[in-house]
């Protein structure tokens, strides 16, 4: 488990978070990060929960090769620029 969530925590998300193979839950929720969602998350094949929300993020969503997710929406909202 990794939770950074309302620590406002600014600049971008690092790549190499990705490289943290083994982790379940990513919780970076209500804090400054802004530009693109690294594509490197899609490496985390265990990830069960993924919170972004309250952040400036943009772009495209990863393809998170994961059968735990039940939907986009179910990780993921209010990423977009106030």
């Amino acid at each position: 488990i990794l939770d950074l969530s309302d620590n406002d925590v600014k600049g971008v998300i690092p790549s190499e978070i990705g490289e943290l193979g083994n982790l379940t839950h990513l919780r970076l929720s209500f804090n400054s990060f802004r530009d693109t969602i690294p594509s490197e998350l899609s490496n985390l094949h265990h990830l069960k929960l993924l919170h972004l929300h309250g952040n400036r993020l943009w772009g495209e969503m990863p393809n998170l090769n994961t059968s735990s997710f039940v939907t986009r929406s179910s990780f993921i909202s209010d990423c977009g620029i106030p």
